[in-house]
Parts: C-alpha cells; sequence; structure tokens
C-alpha cells in the first residue's frame, strides 16, 4: 500500500499492531488525541485512519466508550453493541466557498485547479457558492465545521466581519486556507495574487506607454477588502516613482456598499472630472469597474482607447458581452492559485506543514483599451 499519505501510514502502524497482537481483541485503543501524539499527526489524520480501520473490519466503536480491536471472531465482543454511522464521514471532503456567483466567472479556473489537485491526491471536493451576507457566510463555516469537514479553501467575502468564527477554526488549528484576500489579524493560511505588485506593474505599463496622468477608480472603500487596498498602494507606489501624484486623481469608496455596482450618473460625474483633469489613462481596481467606466465614457461620446486608456484586474472574460472593447487587464493565474491552494491544504490536513502564506504574480495581458501617447 502506498505510503504517500500520512493517513495510510497510522493506518498501517495500528493494522501492524493489531495483527502482531500488540493490541489484543476486544482491547481498547488509545483515544484518537493519545493516538495524534504518538504519531506526531492531527487529530483529523488519526480520524482517516481509523475509519479505514472500521471499513476494514479491524476495529469496532462503543458509543460513550471508545475505540475497541475486532473479536477474533470478526465481530465486536458478546452484548457489546457497536456504534452505528449515523452521519456520512466527511473525513475525506474539502470544501471549496466562494462568494456570489463567482462561478461563472474567471474564476472557475481556480475550481478546477482545486478539483484536479484534490482527485489525484484522494479527497473528495464540495464547492458552496453564491452567498451574499455576512450571515450566509457564516453559516457556511460553521457548517462545514460542525460536520467535521477535512479542511475548508475559503474565498471570503466579509473576512473582517466574520473575525469570530474564523478565529475558533485558528484556535483549535483547523485546516483552512483563504484565497484572494488573506486575514489580517489572524496567522490564517492564504494563497492570495500578489495585488501590491500587480498594482504596480499595471501603472508602470501605463508610464511605458507615456501616460502621466493616471487615475486610480474603485467604487467600494479601500478598507472593506485588501485585495484592493493593495493594488492601490501598488498604484501609488508607481505613481509616486514615475509620475506624481495628486488626490483629485482618485476616485475611491463612492459606493457605499459591498458590491460593484453601475451608477450611471455618478460614474458619468467622474468620466468629466477625469477630463477636466487632464487624465490619459486610468487604473481600474478589476475589470468590472473598468467596464462600468467604459460604459459612461461611450456614452458621453468619448472613445476608448483615443480618449481614456483603462487597465483592469482580473481579465474577467464574462464581461466582454457587457461592451465590444476587451479590457487590457492584469491576469490573476486562477488555475495556478487552485493547485497550491490544494496542495496546501491537503498538506495542513496531513500535518505537513505550518500555515503558509503565498503570493502568485498577477500577468499582463493586453489588449484593446490601452494606447501609447
Amino acid at each position: 500500500m502506498s505510503q504517500k499519505f500520512l493517513y495510510l501510514k497510522v493506518y498501517n502502524a495500528i493494522k501492524e499492531k493489531i495483527t502482531n497482537q500488540e493490541y489484543l481483541p476486544n482491547e481498547k485503543l488509545p483515544t484518537e488525541q493519545e493516538l495524534s501524539q504518538q504519531h506526531q499527526v492531527s487529530k483529523i489524520t488519526v480520524k482517516r485512519a481509523l475509519q479505514m480501520l472500521r471499513d476494514d473490519d479491524y476495529i469496532y466503536s462503543i458509543r460513550g466508550s471508545g475505540i475497541y480491536v475486532m473479536g477474533s471472531d470478526s465481530s465486536p465482543q458478546k452484548n457489546t453493541p457497536t456504534l452505528p454511522l449515523t452521519t456520512t464521514d466527511h473525513s475525506n471532503i474539502i470544501t471549496l466557498t466562494m462568494p456570489l456567483n463567482m462561478n461563472e466567472s474567471s474564476f472557475t479556473g481556480t475550481i478546477t485547479g482545486v478539483s484536479q489537485y484534490l482527485g489525484e491526491a484522494g479527497y473528495f471536493l464540495n464547492v458552496r457558492t453564491g452567498f451574499k451576507t455576512i450571515n450566509e457566510e457564516k453559516g457556511i463555516l460553521n457548517q462545514m465545521y460542525d460536520t467535521k469537514v477535512a479542511g475548508i479553501i475559503h474565498f471570503p467575502l466579509f473576512p473582517n466581519k466574520t473575525i469570530n468564527i474564523l478565529n475558533k477554526l485558528f484556535i483549535e488549528n483547523f485546516p483552512i486556507i483563504t484565497l484572494d484576500r488573506y486575514v489580517e489579524c489572524l496567522p490564517i493560511s492564504s494563497i492570495t495574487t500578489d495585488n501590491f505588485k500587480g498594482g504596480y506593474d499595471a501603472v508602470q505599463y501605463l508610464l511605458r506607454l507615456n501616460h502621466e496622468k493616471i487615475g486610480f477608480l474603485c467604487d467600494v472603500g479601500l478598507e472593506k477588502f485588501v485585495s484592493i487596498r493593495d493594488r492601490y498602494l501598488g498604484y501609488c507606489q508607481a505613481m509616486r516613482e514615475g509620475s506624481t501624484l495628486k488626490s483629485e486623481w482618485i476616485h475611491v469608496g463612492f459606493n457605499h456598499g459591498y458590491l460593484h455596482k453601475h451608477n450611471e450618473k455618478i460614474m458619468s460625474n467622474i468620466v468629466e472630472d477625469y477630463k477636466k483633469n487632464g487624465i490619459t489613462a486610468i487604473f481600474a481596481a478589476n475589470d468590472r469597474i473598468a467596464s462600468f467606466f467604459i460604459l459612461s465614457a461611450l456614452k458621453l461620446g468619448y472613445q476608448i482607447p483615443d480618449d481614456f486608456s483603462i487597465i483592469g484586474f482580473d481579465n474577467d472574460t464574462t464581461l466582454n458581452t457587457i461592451h465590444s472593447k476587451q479590457i487590457t487587464t492584469m491576469s490573476q493565474q486562477y488555475d495556478k492559485i487552485g493547485k497550491l491552494a490544494a496542495h496546501n491544504i491537503v498538506n495542513l490536513i496531513e500535518g505537513k506543514t505550518d500555515n503558509v502564506k503565498i503570493t502568485v504574480e498577477a500577468k499582463l495581458i493586453e489588449k484593446e483599451t490601452c494606447i501609447k501617447r
């Protein structure tokens, strides 16, 4: 049997002791906590090994008592009831959570990357998507914790608003990795795009096209998402190094909610304000915001990229139907992010690594919305 996974090593070690009668028939085994310490693995790894031993009829459980070695007649000791499995075993299931309808966006590459790796590693993927509120996000995390899935890969919609449940998972060393957005106040593992460098590289690209007055555009507040805030800080750094930076070139937080929405009146005013201030290029925090700007600019009679060059973030191909312009963008490597997340959640589950903080470089994709001045 392959020794690739830690739970198989634990399984074989306990099985060998049973076969060699170091654990005698109907003898009570050490607790999960004791086995975890003996084999220097996580309790989740022990749970998986014990479930395999149950499935192979080497052990049985007694509710409220413990785990015992199967008797010599291959059945539990007389008058000793077995523990019925009243719930599905989730020790080989990893849940991927994604908010809104990201399963219908470019983020599907992340789901693909996760699924491919976990399938090869012997785990099953459970995808939970579409949550839009804090309570929905908390509910999913609590449900996954209560059902004792092996681990969670979590794309947080509101990381600062769900800190209590995230802290509980952190305290109890529950295997969890966040995607896209890291948790600032807790050392929870994360796989994110290098948003600071992505913002920096986007502005450097516009500077190389001889743009000097470059605006920054984001409808939600910078305090709401660390990913967008880091893109903004990358913008500021590049502007200070390559040009000048003025507050009137920056439009942020004019949408007081969390969801990106197109307000035609506000966006039209921003377009005119940028024109008045001589802005020739804009770095938008993501492609959706860039598409809002393009729609409003075109309605006002401006041409993209002749009047305004604009670069976004995400390489969101689902926006192609909104208007005819293909948005120049910083592309997140969704498939790579997914595979890294899957690889590291398995390592966390099997006790092969401590918490990780990994960033993946965003790549420039030149399309139709930027020209040289």
